[in-house]
């Protein structure tokens, strides 16, 4: 924080988000000059440009348009393609012979301009200096069971690319998008896409083919590859499943049995699908809501099984099925569409019951169209307040109707005893939340 302050906190670059500037980074050029040991400040000061809080966008698209502008922009000065011909770069002041000014990357070599001669400052690394792109733990990561994730990353052609996050079992794994291209050093022609067809004057032409050596067998020569664990797969064919056990990292690189050595650089967009199935949880508060239950009706069914009262819940009613079976309780459904069912659990409460006809007869019960989740007979019925029913199925199968059942008699004559009341239902599943 300027000026100095014992309170000095980090803040973003912008208070508010702003527009984008609408064109790429490599249009309308300027020339600077800066010391190059403040170029790792500057290209970290400039990765406030990928965030999204940064920008006022209308579309997801047009956000994904200046981030990856942004991107570029990172990118281009790490890699020096911002490269302006010998004399076009402004610079203040006489140049002497002795004096050096005026800074610019060339093919990633650092070099300042002497006497109007480009020349390459001494102490930089062999092959010139390259981005550090390796991602951390912020760019991107394992997305919620059943969604997906597209994160864009910078890959070296003589590196390995590891991704910030572990596969599982069942996840997916898609290049949606690369670009770039890398040399296996063995001349000047021998230019490869991402896919692994030869790079020719700024295209992709031709066909590629395996080389004996590659890690990847039977994949082509310099064409992108994951290894997953210990073994090594196409990136560039399709989305690939990810199989195994438990957890494992993810490398992308290009199929090369010597990549130390190659020159060159992609930007590779890679999107992860978890393959968990998304799972789902719904309460109904019947004290405030009926939760579009309603009661059974039709069939053998004489009377009305129950009825709902705001700040109590479905409260039980007299009624039979079939016509021998008297009852005082309350009998309601909710049709869905199809969804599988993992769990279920009723709270109710029980007044005055009887149990005297039938105890082995259901008193209490969770259900559905395909399976009973549980169950409490006559027999083993309480009184009681906010008592709990649950179970689960360990394979859930799919169902279209919710039942829920609860009384407090039973008889084969009109005698009738007690209340039941049902107050919520707690129901989990698998996929889309159907309610």
């Amino acid at each position: 924080m300027y000026p100095d302050s014992p309170f000095a906190i980090p803040v973003g670059s912008f208070r508010v988000p702003v527009k984008p500037p609408g064109v790429d980074p490599d249009q309308n050029l300027i020339g600077i000059a800066v010391s190059k040991d403040w170029l790792p400040y500057i290209i970290g000061a400039l990765k406030q440009l990928l965030l999204e809080t940064t920008w006022i966008t209308s579309s997801p698209e047009e956000l994904n348009t200046v981030q990856g502008q942004a991107f570029n922009l990172i990118y281009m000065i790490g890699q020096g393609e911002l490269n302006s011909p010998p004399g076009e770069l402004p610079h203040v002041g006489d140049c002497g012979c002795e004096q050096m000014c005026c800074l610019r990357w060339n093919n990633g070599v650092l070099q300042t301009l002497v006497c109007g001669v480009w020349t390459d400052v001494p102490g930089g690394p062999p092959g010139g200096v390259q981005n550090p792109t390796q991602p951390g733990s912020d760019q991107g990561g394992r997305p919620p069971a059943g969604t997906s994730q597209e994160t864009c990353y910078h890959l070296d052609a003589n590196g390995v690319l590891l991704l910030p996050f572990q596969v599982y079992p069942g996840d997916t794994l898609e290049i949606t998008s690369a670009e770039g291209a890398g040399s296996d050093t063995s001349g000047i022609g021998n230019w490869f896409c991402p896919d692994g067809t030869p790079f020719v004057f700024g295209s992709c032409t031709g066909f590629g083919g395996p080389l004996g050596g590659d890690p990847a067998s039977g994949v082509d020569h310099m064409r992108l590859i994951y290894q997953i664990g210990a073994s090594y797969f196409d990136a560039m064919g399709g989305s690939v499943v990810v199989g195994g056990s438990g957890p494992q990292a993810v490398g992308i690189q290009v199929n090369d049995a010597t990549i130390s050595d190659n020159p060159g650089s992609y930007k590779v967009c890679v999107k992860l699908t978890n393959g968990e199935t998304a799972t789902w949880s719904h309460t109904f508060d019947f004290t405030v809501t009926s939760g579009s239950f309603v009661p059974e009706s039709g069939g053998s069914i004489i009377g009305t099984p129950g009825h709902w009262t705001a700040g109590i819940g479905w409260e039980s009613d007299q009624f039979q099925s079939p016509s021998s079976n008297y009852y005082e309780g309350v009998y309601i459904h909710r049709n869905i569409a199809s969804t599988p069912i993992a769990s279920m659990s009723l709270t109710y409460s029980i007044t005055s019951h009887s149990s005297a006809y039938s105890p082995s007869s259901d008193a209490i019960q969770v259900s559905t169209n395909a399976v009973s989740y549980a169950v409490v007979t006559f027999g083993a019925l309480v009184d009681g307040a906010d008592q709990v029913l649950g179970g689960s199925q360990s394979t859930p199968p799919a169902a279209t109707d919710i039942i829920l059942f609860g009384a407090s008699s039973y008889d084969n004559s009109p005698t009738y005893s007690g209340t039941a009341t049902l107050t919520a239902v707690t129901i989990t599943g698998l996929g889309t939340d159907p309610f």
